[in-house]
């Protein structure tokens, strides 16, 4: 067999002269084998002549402990390596996975692309494909970034492995439920900021190290525009302050507190709503003087200093329009600390005076002189709703002096362990409260107070209707001076003396269908009715009578 020491070279102008190795018994093949100092360092040949078989492929074999590696254009860098371990790099000559690519892959047909992570795996970059296929930015078809699954399959987002959301593929969305029930299925707190501008307390500065966070407050409130925004407050955080809060004059603002969920990178107890802890001893803490479209929703506002005795939220004039569209929701009034101990002075907790069209629904009131102040007897507080909230340990009543068009609707009463004789509700008889609704409400736990009157009223116009009453004995249930056009029907009545009319001038009074169960007294008649002007008609407990 010739040796050649120099360049084989084979010329043909028309192409056709070839370098044949040619065999055909297995493991016969021809081929062409290259060396390096007469070692072999790899042979491209029949892949029979090496594997011993019949079959008809060509193979390049690098012999052990060599890699084989193609570079194309006359580079001398290889373009693609495979590795002796079998993995084969594309523009890396160190493959570190079965494929390894140094740049994008494109798949013709639909472009399908991946590219590299930090952590050398591929993941998708903008690619399409017509049937399981993610959709992203300019490569989908239908111009929009899209993201398209296999039929009947959900899409899972998972944190730290485990499950976080949910879509599934009736278009319901889970956060926390792989089961939605609906389109937005949520096992948590949910926090909707809308379209409006948001301004946090804490981007003012707001913090609970501060001694006085009423001026940072305030900051906030004046940063909303005239069309209306939200201020919030993080959940878990008390903002002590030692000077008042203003928003008289101001509209269209919320006052929104955090739920569980936020601010949830502090070691604060972010299940509880925050805190608006006032510490001085001004003659108020929040005013909505003349304020309109104010709501305040999922916010604690406290006092602890016994030397208060204002109003921790008052309404009234600035200089003349009314306070109006007051929303005060899922909040929680109170006083604080040594005031537990029955050293509750504030004079009410919410004073609407000069209110007119506003609402208090779901909230909590505890210890004050009054929780909600209604009118000044010369003033007027008219169309107030206060709906499903509680009453504890107010020194004097839960609420006094309503005006016009007021219902006190699914409310529970428990004013009791205070040693004054506390109410539910009392009334200055300089003034009188005309259309008063009393609907399903529950009063329990006056123990201690037997001398009290559940609800003392002077009325034109009374609805008094499914309320339900545990009485000690002593202890009145509805008093009714001066009144007349009051309607009492289907109500539950324990205890003292039920119902106790005093007054004089009384007419359209009716009693009817109402339970009189362990009753002292069913009723009183001390005032003078005008005659055939009062009834009482099918009671348990009460025979038929007028007056």
């Amino acid at each position: 067999m010739p040796t050649f020491t120099d360049d084989v070279v084979v010329n043909d102008a028309n192409n056709g002269t070839q370098v044949v190795a040619n065999g055909t018994a297995p493991g016969n093949g021809g081929g062409v084998r290259v060396q390096k100092a007469g070692t072999d360092v790899g042979v491209a040949a029949v892949s029979g002549a090496i594997k011993g078989t019949s079959e008809a492929h060509l193979m390049v074999q690098a012999t052990s402990g060599r890699k084989v590696l193609l570079a194309a254009n006359g580079s001398t860098t290889e373009h693609m390596t495979v590795h002796t371990d079998g993995s084969v790099g594309i523009g890396t000559s160190a493959p570190s996975q079965k494929l390894d690519v140094a740049g994008h892959i494109a798949v013709s047909n639909n472009s399908a692309h991946y590219s590299r992570n930090t952590a050398g795996f591929l993941v998708p970059v903008p690619f399409v494909d017509n049937t399981n296929t993610m959709y992203v930015g300019s490569d989908n078809p239908l111009g929009v970034n899209s993201l398209i699954l296999g039929s009947g399959q959900p899409m899972i987002f998972r944190v730290s492995s485990a499950e976080r959301a949910r879509l599934d593929i009736f278009g319901n969305l889970g956060v926390g439920v792989n089961v939605p029930r609906e389109k937005l299925d949520v096992d948590g707190g949910l926090l909707v900021k809308g379209p409006e501008p948001w301004f946090d307390v804490r981007a003012f500065g707001a913090s609970p190290a501060i001694p006085d966070n009423a001026p940072l407050i305030q900051a906030a409130i004046n940063a909303v525009p005239a069309s209306g925004g939200t201020v919030f407050f993080p959940a878990g955080q008390s903002y002590p302050c030692q000077t008042s809060i203003s928003l008289d004059g101001k509209t269209n603002i919320r006052l929104l507190g955090g739920r569980s969920g936020e601010d949830t990178s502090t070691a604060l107890n972010v299940a509880l709503p925050p805190t608006l802890l006032y510490k001085g001893t001004g003659t108020h803490f929040i005013s909505m003087k003349s304020a309109f479209a104010i709501t305040m929703t999922g916010i604690t506002v406290r006092y602890d200093n016994v030397g208060f005795t204002g109003d921790l939220i008052q309404c009234g004039h600035a200089p003349a329009a009314d306070s109006s569209y007051l929303r005060f929701e899922h909040c929680s009034f109170s006083g604080w600390g040594p005031l537990e101990q029955h050293g509750n002075n504030a004079r009410s907790l919410i004073y609407l005076d000069y209110a007119i069209l506003s609402s208090i629904t779901d909230c909590w009131f505890g210890y004050a002189q009054v929780a909600i102040f209604g009118r000044d007897p010369l003033h007027y507080s008219n169309v107030i709703q206060v709906n499903r909230c509680t009453f504890n340990y107010q020194k004097t009543a839960s609420i006094k002096n309503a005006g016009d068009s007021w219902s006190i609707v699914s409310c529970g009463f428990e004013t009791g362990f205070n040693p004054s004789n506390t109410s539910a509700y009392t009334q200055d008889l300089s003034c009188t409260a005309r259309a008063f609704t009393w609907i399903g409400n529950w009063f329990g736990d006056i123990a201690g107070n037997s001398a009290s009157t559940w609800v003392s009223a002077k009325v034109a116009g009374m609805h008094f209707a499914g309320n339900y009453f545990e009485n000690p004995a002593g202890v009145t249930t509805l008093r009714l001076t001066d009144s007349f056009g009051a309607h009492i029907s289907g109500n539950h009545l324990q205890g003292g003396t039920a119902i106790a009319l005093a007054g004089v001038a009384m007419n359209g009074i009716s009693i009817m269908g109402n339970q009189f169960f362990s009753v002292v007294s069913a009723v009183t008649n001390t005032g003078i009715i005008t005659p055939n002007s009062g009834a009482a008609y099918g009671n348990a407990g009460l025979a038929n009578q007028t007056w």
